[in-house]
Parts: C-alpha cells; structure tokens; sequence
C-alpha cells in the first residue's frame, strides 16, 4: 500500500481561498505530488469541481521541512492573490485591494446625502450619519451617557471613570487622563491657538472649537429631531433636546435632589446653592448667579426709562 503524507492544500469556497491540512493524496517515497492550482475560472473551464487544489510539496519529511518557507509563500499567494500595485501589500478579495487602492488615489467614494462630506470607506460614512441622526447606541454602564463610536465611549471611559491621570502639566501640574487633552491644555500656557476662522479670522486652541464656531457663518443646521424635527448645530445639543420627548432627566444635583436633562442646566442650578453671582447688571450693581436672571432683570431698566 502506498504511503499517504500530508500536503499542504487549499479549500476553495466561493472567492474564499483557506489553507487546509490534505491527507487523501497518495504517493511514493520518491516522487513529488503535483497538481496544478486552479483559479475558479480555470475550474470552470477544466471542469474541476473537487473544491480543492494542492501545491506541491515533497513527499519525504525531510524535504517537507526543508520547504516549509517555499509552500508558506505559495499558500500565501493563493490566500492572499490580489497585490497593490503601488505598494505590493496583498488581500484575500478583490473588494479589499479596491478599499485600500483609495488611500493612495485620495478617491472619497462614499457621500453623505446630509452635509455632502465625502469619506474612502462605506463603514466611515455610516458613523459619521450618526452626527445627523444624533444615533448614540455605545452608552456608558456608569452614567449612562452615550456616544455616536466606541472609540468615543473607550476614552469617555478612561477619561472619566478610571480615575487615572498619567498626564501631567509641566508648568501647573495639572494631571490628565489623556495626552490629547493636556496637549490641548498646554496652549493655555503658550497662547498658542493654531485653528483660525476663514472667514472672521478668529483663532482657537482646538479643531472641535473652530469647527463649532463655523456653524456660526455657516448657519448649518445638521442634527434633526425625529420627534418634531428641529434642527441643531450641535449633535449634543439634539441629544439633550431629545429629553424633552422622552423625559429623561440623567443628571442630579447632590444638594437637593432636582433632575435636569442637560449637564448644563446642573451647573447653572448648582450656582443657586453658592454665593457665586458671576451675572452683573452693567447698569446697577445688581448681580445673579444665572444669565437668565440678569436678562429679565434689564428689562426692568428698560421700564423705568419709558
């Protein structure tokens, strides 16, 4: 009875190349196997339906050894057959060589049908739709807030919850939980404000900042309710809105217990339980510990001067 050895083989499954670990070959000490790999088109035309090609690799342990490195780059190039042309990385699928091709032609194929930003992957598109829609499904098991990515709710996580601050400003020593924000931080320091405004030519210490502030030339209005459809500059700001409609009121004051929808509200509110009344009526000596009070407080100025 002849001697069966293993060969190195491929599973071939739709466009799917696997390396598998073939017995069913039998063959002499002597002789090498060899059959030739087949492309699923040279299959068709051949009339190849075994679902298998082998490579060939010799019968005898020794030799096998020997060529283990040979048959791992001829596995590799059959698992692996699409190869960029400008830099030789290589892929299983055709789609995938097609995706990374567009990072050297800068080819942004994919558009938002919103704000008409352009994006080289499907799967960046579909997070960035997110900022529209104001979808936020990673949420923290904490507090509960939520975010668009997970990237997003990974750093929240650190940032916030961890309660590790490995970061430390030089100059005030000041600690943070990531390097982006003392980075951010240290311009407080340097008065470094490298993001400028096209169009009024103010400058800002972070991108996020400027970004926000273009909205205000812009008049964009991106982020809409799906309740009553209201639109918003900021997706946060339609995350907050969005409580009106459900009722959620996530943040709580420590002091007496009272529930608001936004973080901001909490800390405008919390002001009532300090002296602190940074509001100053520039036409008496009035002061108030949220804005809204000094604004109807100068209308009272405007009835005495009628």
């Amino acid at each position: 009875m002849d001697k069966v050895d293993p060969f190195v083989c491929q599973s071939v499954s739709m466009d799917k190349v696997v390396p598998i670990l073939c017995t069913s070959v039998k063959h002499n000490d002597t002789d090498f196997q060899s059959n030739i790999v087949l492309t699923k088109e040279e299959k068709e035309v051949s009339g190849d339906e075994s679902g298998v090609t082998c490579i060939d690799v010799p019968a005898d342990d020794a030799s096998l050894t020997n060529n283990t490195e040979e048959i791992g780059d001829q596995v590799s190039s059959v698992t692996k057959p699409y190869q960029c042309k400008v830099c030789s990385l290589t892929f299983t699928y055709n789609s995938h060589l097609a995706r990374h091709t567009r990072t050297h032609t800068g080819e942004k194929a994919y558009q938002c049908a919103v704000c008409n930003k352009e994006f080289v992957e499907g799967g960046t598109l579909k997070k960035h739709m997110r900022t529209h829609t104001g979808d936020t499904p990673y949420q923290c098991d904490v507090c509960n807030k939520a975010f668009t990515q997970k990237g997003s709710l990974t750093s929240h996580m650190k940032a916030v919850h961890s309660g590790l601050k490995p970061h430390q400003c030089e100059v005030c020593n000041k600690d943070f939980s990531v390097a982006g924000k003392l980075k951010i931080h240290m311009r407080t320091h340097t008065g470094e404000k490298p993001y400028k405004c096209g169009e009024c030519n103010k400058v800002f210490s972070a991108s996020s900042s400027l970004k926000k502030h273009m909205k205000i030339h812009t008049g964009e209005r991106s982020y809409q309710c799906d309740d009553c459809l209201l639109l918003f500059k900021d997706s946060s700001h339609l995350t907050v809105h969005k409580r009106t409609h459900t009722g959620e009121k996530p943040y709580k004051c420590e002091i007496c217990n009272q529930r608001f929808a936004g973080n901001g509200n909490l800390t405008v509110h919390k002001k009532t339980h300090s002296d602190e009344k940074p509001y100053k009526c520039e036409s008496c000596s009035s002061a108030f510990s949220r804005n809204s009070d000094l604004n109807r407080h100068k209308k009272t100025h405007k009835i005495d001067k009628l």
